[in-house]
């Protein structure tokens, strides 16, 4: 991520933090929206083509946009947080058909917990 200007003046923390997400949001001349999006859409082909499990440690502005861009992939997002994203917080990501859609807390096929999600589970395993 590049800072919103070059400057030699010290400006305030919380001005670096509101323009940072700011030219996050919208984008800007010195850091565009597209470029963010591009490496979302690299980072998810490469490891759907790895299909292994991976923990990722990066940039809460990048997270924003991996998040969203995973949300159009039709992935399932499991946070501990609601609303603001957190240093270090612990989000589980799973591709949609690994759940049974049948019950309310929407279980892993791997440990079904509904029989929506047992009959769907035994018909993967045949």
């Amino acid at each position: 991520a590049r800072a919103f200007r070059d400057t030699a003046r010290l400006l305030p923390l919380w001005l670096w933090r509101l323009m940072a997400w700011l030219q996050s949001l919208f984008g800007g001349g010195r850091q565009p929206k597209e470029e963010g999006v591009r490496r979302a859409e690299a980072l998810i082909a490469r490891l759907e083509e790895t299909e292994r499990d991976c923990v990722l440690v990066c940039p809460i502005s990048f997270v924003r946009v991996l998040l969203d861009r995973l949300r159009i992939h039709s992935y399932c997002i499991n946070r501990g947080g609601v609303i603001r994203l957190r240093p270090l917080e612990r989000i589980l990501i799973t591709r949609r058909d690994m759940h049974c859609g049948g019950c309310s807390h929407n279980c892993f096929l791997s440990n079904p917990g509904c029989g929506v999600g047992r009959d769907k589970a035994a018909r993967q395993r045949r």
